[in-house]
């Protein structure tokens, strides 16, 4: 076929991937070399059969998912702007659409979106992005509404500049700020709508530190300190209250006038009014964050990833699942430095995901250590011999 379509330099063309929404290869991505890519999509049985396909073209991806048996290409050009083109392949003429990077679309069924290689997804509330999303925008910019939506951000604003500024000016900020100077430590300090003044800071350890040098100079309005530890805990059990059929996985809470929930999308029926509730609840309930981001992330995700770098680290293990966690049982012998490794793995995992959803077990076998033995969290790790460190299967 003969091909007259201006593509993108090698070079930019790397850095762009389809990613797919739905079907049993939901969030996998495919990079698109040579600024086109060929889906085809269709049923077990039909991808199945031998004289399904003649030779197919390189850069083809086969997907088996629904009952429509068919194909699209997916065309980057730029001629002479930036344009992604779905073109599904018919026995008629094809037909041609276009779409903007990270626009959900479906074609024969199948969800999927066009985005930059190396970002991040971010995964979106569904029933919101809609395919006509270019006529809306032009509608709503032309309308009465956008003029008094703009006057009220323009308010909004002049408002907070002003109750950042008086906040900035406040002498018992600028007490604390004093008695906190050159510590070498990190705090935030923030300035409640309960006229509270808040420091966040970014340890237990930190906290106590921080209460014990204003027991020294007590300043004349209430003040809390708060960590992103304990917080958590606090929050989490508010969710408990208030929504207790929500599935979350953590809540970051460094940047705590800016905290992010991120939430399960497939244990969760994400709607527009879910979320407006959500922020409503927890603004009411964190008086020190001027707002709240809402994130929606994929089960897959944490759940491959830690597969990933357990199987990269070489580590054995049996996994199984519940309705709302998984858990990876860690089994076998390990070295000294195997067992540094999955500590410093698990970690990790824990500070960027929580423990709400995968979950990670070492269990020992029965038998005397003589006291070579130590707890990390909450498991226990005893040496058997040299530096072998035992876990039970």
């Amino acid at each position: 076929m003969e091909n007259n379509d201006k593509f993108l330099s090698q070079d930019l063309l790397e850095s762009y991937a389809i990613r797919l929404l739905s079907g049993p290869l939901n969030g996998c991505e495919y990079e698109i070399l040579n600024g086109r890519v060929l889906v085809i999509v269709g049923n077990d049985v039909s991808l199945g059969r031998s004289d399904s396909f003649s030779e197919l073209p390189e850069n083809t991806i086969v997907i088996p998912y629904g009952e429509l048996t068919g194909s699209f290409e997916v065309i980057i050009t730029t001629d002479p702007d930036l344009v992604v083109t779905i073109r599904e392949l018919t026995a008629q003429e094809p037909e041609d659409r276009t779409l903007t990077l990270n626009q959900q679309i479906e074609v024969l069924g199948l969800k999927f979106a066009v985005k930059v290689k190396n970002e991040v997804w971010q995964y979106s509330i569904p029933g919101i992005v809609e395919n006509n999303i270019t006529s809306t925008r032009q509608h709503f910019f032309s309308s009465t509404l956008f003029k008094y939506v703009t006057l009220f951000f323009l308010f909004a604003i002049i408002f907070i500049a002003f109750y950042i500024v008086n906040a900035s000016n406040d002498p018992q900020l600028r007490h604390i700020d004093k008695i906190l100077v050159n510590k070498n430590r990190n705090y935030e300090i923030l300035y409640g709508r309960d006229h509270v003044i808040y420091i966040n800071t970014n340890s237990l350890d930190e906290a106590v530190w921080v209460k014990q040098a204003l027991e020294k100079n007590q300043p004349g309005k209430p003040v809390r300190v708060i960590n992103p530890d304990d917080e958590s805990i606090r929050i989490f059990s508010w969710l408990a209250d208030n929504f207790p059929d929500l599935q979350y996985f953590k809540l970051q809470l460094l940047d705590a006038s800016n905290p992010r929930l991120t939430v399960s999308q497939q244990r969760n029926a994400i709607t527009q009014q879910l979320i407006d509730n959500l922020i409503k609840g927890l603004l009411q309930t964190m008086p020190y964050a001027s707002n709240i981001s809402i994130a929606v992330l994929d089960d897959n995700v944490l759940e491959s990833q830690a597969i990933e770098t357990l199987s990269a680290i070489g580590l054995s293990y049996e996994k199984y699942k519940t309705a709302n966690n998984v858990y990876f049982n860690i089994i076998g012998t390990l070295s000294d430095s195997e067992l540094n490794k999955i500590n410093n793995y698990v970690d990790e995992y824990y500070k960027q995901w929580g423990k709400q959803y995968v979950r990670f077990n070492v269990n020992l076998k029965n038998q005397d250590t003589n006291n070579s033995s130590f707890s990390y969290g909450d498991n226990r790790f005893e040496k058997s011999q040299g530096s072998k460190w035992t876990f039970q299967e």
